[in-house]
């Protein structure tokens, strides 16, 4: 039966490294090799074996780096260990890979080409939010129901997803199946109250886009949403003349009452 205290560090040691614990602070490589090495040693103690590699190999990128021969060759390590590590390595290089290849999305006319496709087959105007890294690079793109009717159901899918990627930027996207492409006096307010309801936990919404096939109509762009250059960062919407009237409607209440529609 494993050592009671060492069964305790092993339950430690995996707290620090999820939820909460993870926050406490940044776990060292020799952390993360001593949790991954449990699933192949249920009851050895795996320290001196983290130490082993990051001393042979100079750091956990070393490590994942390392071929399988390699990683075998290495005193006091298994086969087991080299598999695990070989396989950690091949899904870290996939992972960067992918990551690489995901869009980067700086300008309404590139969010306008990545949301073209997603207006096939749709039978009702689609609402999508999409959530951002810090290099714009799209994490998520997800589609929700009309905010015009339930503009609380709207902000807390938007907030809860931008929550769980540790998303600090969203934009909307309103797609137009037939008709102009242009915000109607309902779309304007709920703009407003998702942005400063966004912003109260400290999430950045940088635009509000209408788009069919093709035109589209960006609300960053004609001064609609209003954010520092500071806070736009990257995305960089005013790439075309501004118009010279704005809507005001940051006077709203957070959450408006649905407008009837009397049609």
């Amino acid at each position: 039966m494993p050592n009671a205290d060492h069964t305790g560090h092993r339950d430690r040691m995996r707290e620090k490294l999820a939820g909460k614990g993870r926050r406490r602070g940044t776990p060292t490589d020799t952390d993360l090799l001593e949790t991954a090495l449990y699933l192949v040693n249920r009851r050895r103690d795996v320290k001196p074996q983290a130490e082993l590699l990051l001393s042979r190999f100079g750091d956990a990128a070393g490590i994942l780096d390392a071929e399988y021969e390699e990683i075998c060759s290495v005193p006091g390590i298994g086969e087991s260990t080299a598999y695990l590590m070989e396989l950690l390595g091949e899904i870290s290089r996939r992972a960067e890979d992918q990551y690489d290849q995901r869009a980067r999305l700086l300008w309404p006319e590139d969010i306008h080409r990545y949301l073209i496709p997603r207006l096939e087959g749709m039978e009702q105007p689609p609402l999508y939010f999409l959530c951002f890294d810090q290099d714009m690079r799209v994490l998520d793109c997800t589609l929700i129901g009309s905010p015009l009717t339930n503009p609380e159901g709207a902000f807390e899918q938007i907030s809860s997803k931008a929550i769980r990627l540790d998303s600090k930027r969203v934009i909307t996207a309103r797609g137009v199946l037939e008709g102009p492409v242009f915000p109607d006096e309902r779309e304007m307010p709920w703009v407003s109250a998702i942005t400063r309801a966004l912003r109260e936990i400290d999430i950045l919404h940088l635009d509000h886009i209408l788009f069919s096939k093709e035109k589209f109509y960006s609300l960053a762009r004609m001064g609609h949403v209003r954010l520092t250059d500071e806070e736009r960062g990257l995305y960089r919407p005013r790439g075309a003349a501004m118009m010279t009237s704005r809507l005001e409607y940051d006077t709203s209440p957070i959450f408006p009452d649905p407008v009837e529609d009397k049609t």
